[in-house]
């Protein structure tokens, strides 16, 4: 869930266990994330960051670690991920 609890400008993303009302604080916003993305696990894989103009997509390998950049685009281009697919390809 995403929720601006911490600072009422920016939202975080918190796991939140439907029959307490707990909820844990998964990923904390920097201030520039506008958007975020799971896996099909409900882990938090993807960012979109803005700083007004350009827009950048990170993503990082597990449900913990490092954000990376993995493309940037500036205000004439969108970037808006639809879903979160993890692919491997096996080579013989």
């Amino acid at each position: 869930m995403s929720h601006n609890r911490r600072d009422p400008k920016i939202f975080d993303v918190f796991e939140v266990d439907v029959r307490t009302g707990e909820a844990t604080l998964v990923a904390e916003n920097p201030g520039n994330v506008v958007g975020w993305q799971t896996d099909h696990a409900g882990r938090v894989r993807m960012a979109v960051t803005s700083d007004g103009v350009n827009t950048s997509l990170l993503y990082r390998e597990g449900a913990t670690g490092d954000f990376k950049t993995i493309v940037t685009t500036d205000f004439r281009t969108t970037v808006t991920p639809a879903f979160f697919a993890w692919v491997r390809i096996l080579f013989p």
